[in-house]
């Protein structure tokens, strides 16, 4: 029996890829209009010190989610003042991706079923509280979470198997009685499998070898569209019926 249902934020409530767009496209703006460094090379320096953060810290780590620390990278580079700058350029990169937040469809009318059939619904995500937070507020979805669990919290990110542990101490249930739905083959399918954890893959947004990677991991449950999930008035979960 399935007692809480867990959903992934970054691309599979919304489209980050669409949002990160815009907000880098904001930054290499910026830089356009204040230090007459053209629009394209700043966005290229910025995913420059994105890779370099990278290869210094790896991706599971609260620095490399600062947009603020990679502006900061930025600035350093082409030896222009740290500050105020780091502080306007990282809070203009969220807010362009927040004022352009769309839902996806049919997220919502799921969202509403669950909870209707008394589902605990969480949402469990890497990157820091406050952004995430604010994220789900602005997609008006708040009212349907029973908890939101973010990696700053628990200390862990996913893949790793603590970040998961630690989503059921919000509530009482056993790995197999969750499911964790989400768009990362790596950090929502195969952490939430690694951690006992039944999962359905929210495959919107493909990603290079995911689909390699999803044949290695064995994926039985599928999401291509929320609305699919939702059928002769039962709930599912790719093949998994709620």
């Amino acid at each position: 029996m399935i007692k809480a249902v867990f959903f992934d934020l970054d691309n599979t409530l919304y489209s980050f890829d669409k949002g990160t767009k815009l907000g880098n496209r904001a930054f290499g703006e910026y830089f356009e209009k204040n230090f007459g460094v053209p629009c394209e090379e700043a966005m290229n320096d910025w995913r420059e010190m994105m890779n370099l953060e990278i290869e210094r810290l790896g991706i599971h780590n609260a620095a490399y989610h600062s947009r603020i620390i990679r502006a900061k990278r930025c600035l350093m580079k082409r030896g222009l003042p740290q500050n105020p700058h780091a502080r306007i350029l990282g809070n203009l990169y969220w807010d362009t991706l927040l004022d352009n937040l769309e839902i996806e469809d049919g997220i919502e009318e799921l969202l509403k079923a669950l909870k209707k059939k008394g589902i605990f619904i969480g949402c469990g995500t890497n990157m820091t509280a406050e952004i995430q937070h604010e994220k789900i507020h602005r997609l008006g979805l708040e009212k349907y979470f029973d908890t939101i669990v973010c990696s700053d919290e628990a200390a862990e990110e996913k893949p790793f198997k603590g970040f998961f542990d630690y989503c059921l101490t919000m509530l009482d249930a056993k790995p197999e009685e969750c499911v964790f739905v989400g768009d990362d083959i790596e950090n929502d399918i195969y952490g939430s499998k690694n951690a006992g954890w039944n999962c359905a893959w929210y495959t919107k947004y493909p990603k290079p070898r995911n689909e390699k990677r999803a044949e290695e991991l064995g994926v039985e449950n599928r999401i291509n569209n929320y609305r699919e999930c939702l059928r002769d008035g039962k709930i599912y979960l790719g093949n998994l019926e709620i």
